[in-house]
């Protein structure tokens, strides 16, 4: 059962269309518009969540103040004909659900199989329709916020400033998290993944990526132990490490202090603490000092 109540979508503040040939002319269509709204999300159970569900564009959340949701969002709608065009428009939209310390802010369309849960994606590939919508997001939240953000193709995610608990996927592109503050969930398949924390995390940590780099940051007196894995890539650390199992013990590299390689898959960083799974196959896995030099 959705946990969600869905409510209408309420402002469409600005239209630029380009000129569209007649619905039987067979040239490509092309229309573009921005939304912008505004959601009230105060605490329920001293907590708050915001799901932001994309499967086409970019998507950049940037923690604020007070107790609104802030949305922009650029639709792009490029289609085969100006018939397609005025279908894709129809057909894809925003959808809204909010309940009592909750917002998810959904692109909905045919390509998702469940239009009840509109959660799961259809398995026809992009090329059995006559039209593409590409949904480009600039959101501001709380700072503190409970947020997941998935997408899919055409864009990057970039979370900066959260404090919470982040779950953020991509397929196709990079997922960039900055200065939060939290446990962080993240992944992507192809592309880099890179985070950065204002504060030591509270929580268990895990990052993975198929075809990229996982480069972390974490403040001086970082604790964890880490479970990491890459088939074509190194694990680096600047802070002091000692491999636990099963392979050779941490080594020093090079002139810098606490600059460690490590063959192990898992290792004690620092005084050690909470977990910190890592994986790629094609990357290097780098923990940094927060501030430190590469």
């Amino acid at each position: 059962m959705n946990p969600f109540r869905a409510t209408p979508f309420l402002a469409l503040v600005s239209l630029a269309v380009a000129a569209a040939p007649a619905a039987a002319d067979p040239r490509p269509a092309r229309a573009e518009q921005t939304v912008r709204e505004s959601y009230a999300l105060t605490e329920s159970g001293g907590r708050r969540f915001l799901l932001i569900d994309n499967v086409t564009g970019a998507v950049a959340v940037e923690a604020g103040g007070g107790d609104r949701v802030e949305v922009e969002i650029v639709q792009r709608f490029e289609a085969k004909t100006a018939a397609a065009l005025e279908r894709a428009r129809a057909e894809v939209e925003l959808k809204v659900e909010t309940e009592p310390g909750r917002l998810a802010l959904i692109q909905d369309g045919p390509f998702r199989c469940d239009r009840a849960e509109r959660r799961f994606l259809c398995r026809e590939a992009q090329s059995d329709r006559d039209y593409e919508v590409t949904f480009d997001w600039r959101v501001k939240v709380p700072r503190t916020v409970d947020l997941t953000v998935w997408n899919v193709n055409g864009g990057a995610v970039e979370i900066a400033g959260v404090h919470g608990r982040i779950e953020a996927t991509n397929v196709n592109d990079a997922v960039v998290i900055t200065d939060v503050a939290g446990t962080v969930d993240a992944s992507t398949v192809n592309g880099p993944l890179k985070a950065s924390f204002a504060e030591l995390p509270a929580g268990d940590l895990e990052f993975s990526s198929v075809n990229g780099e996982l480069d972390l940051s974490f403040p001086p007196g970082f604790g964890a132990e880490l479970r990491a894995r890459t088939l074509n890539g190194e694990v680096l650390t600047d802070f002091p490490a000692q491999a636990l199992s099963p392979a050779r013990p941490a080594e020093r590299q090079g002139r810098g202090p606490g600059r460690h390689r490590s063959g192990g898959t898992a290792i004690r960083i620092g005084e050690g603490g909470g977990r910190l799974d890592c994986s790629t196959v094609n990357g290097d896995i780098l923990i940094r000092v927060r501030g430190a030099r590469p």
